[in-house]
């Protein structure tokens, strides 16, 4: 193609091809200008798809950032939020039994540590020492938090029910002849039936007891074990029933190892609740009041009595409004 040559164009023509590519100019500069304007088209809609290309990859970027950081902040809030709730489980339970149920002592936990378990790193052994196993849930009941081994709690028929005691037959022997010598049978042959076919953990085999409140706890007791009255022993019982309803079984030791045959090695051994009226003995050792009894629970029963005491809130506020205006 040789050298283009400059052709004069009229004012109209010049404004016509200025202001539209498609006007009827002079074929030869009209083409030309044509082809100009198309490159021109591509090369703007190439810049400023590259402009929005940049455009959006900078905003991508910061979408990603502002997400990526919202998403480790969820994520650290999450496991947070199930640590602290983890945590409050018990808490919340305990809480919620304590004021549904209008509880003089808080709800207690128990878990049994054997020879080969490792005690808590984080808790020394309790030295102060009580008076019998139903002493130190009392005491527990009222906020103590107590690693007991045998030699801080004085009822050796109590230690030897819980498995602590490696000569446990002379233990029981003796506790033969207490029972009988104060008069709460009228032989040793009733005393002896009573005490030598209670429940009974296997001797030896345990090491030391954590006796807690149950907010305490950040996993679930061995056996959970409430101090109430009467009253309130009734709605537990109807708590453990709420489901299958139907007669409750709850098999008594005879007057002797309430608070640790009954509500502790029972549920342990055979994964069902019981009561207690106590004992002689556990009374005068753990100073409850005449009205109190004692229920035990296996652990993994806890959340289910806890669900059934906040189900039955309308028959417990009922009864709570007649004992008031009475």
């Amino acid at each position: 193609m040789g050298k283009l040559k400059h052709r004069p164009i009229d004012a109209a023509k010049r404004q016509a091809i200025i202001t539209s590519p498609c006007a009827q100019a002079d074929p030869y500069i009209y083409i030309h200008f044509k082809i100009l304007c198309q490159v021109r088209l591509y090369l703007d809609s190439a810049i400023e798809s590259l402009n929005d290309g940049r455009r959006w990859l900078s905003v991508s970027g910061i979408f990603a950032k502002r997400q990526y950081a919202r998403f480790n902040e969820n994520l650290n809030r999450s496991n947070f939020n199930d640590k602290e709730d983890a945590m409050n489980d018990f808490q919340n339970m305990s809480q919620n039994l304590v004021k549904s149920l209008s509880l003089q002592y808080e709800p207690v936990g128990v878990a049994l540590y054997l020879e080969t378990d490792p005690l808590p790193a984080d808790l020394a052994s309790t030295q102060k020492e009580y008076k019998s196993y139903c002493h130190a849930l009392v005491a527990a009941g009222e906020g103590e938090v107590l690693l007991l081994k045998k030699e801080q709690m004085g009822c050796k028929l109590g230690t030897s029910v819980l498995g602590l005691e490696n000569d446990m037959e002379a233990y029981l022997d003796d506790g033969v002849l207490e029972k009988y010598g104060v008069g709460l049978f009228e032989s040793e042959e009733a005393s002896a039936e009573t005490i030598l076919k209670a429940s009974y953990l296997e001797k030896g085999k345990t090491r030391a007891a954590l006796i807690a409140p149950l907010s305490y706890f950040k996993q679930a007791p061995q056996v959970v074990v409430f101090t109430a009255n009467s009253e309130q022993v009734m709605w537990l019982l109807y708590a453990l029933n709420y489901e299958k309803g139907g007669r409750m079984e709850l098999p008594q030791s005879g007057g002797a190892l309430g608070g640790c045959a009954d509500i502790t090695a029972l549920p342990l051994l055979e994964g069902i609740p019981n009561i207690t009226f106590l004992g002689l003995g556990c009374r005068l050792k753990s100073l409850v009041a005449p009205s109190d009894l004692m229920l035990g629970a296996p652990g993994n029963q806890l959340e289910m009595i806890h669900n059934h005491i906040l189900d039955m809130a309308k028959p417990i506020a009922m009864l709570k409004k007649q004992s008031a205006g009475s």
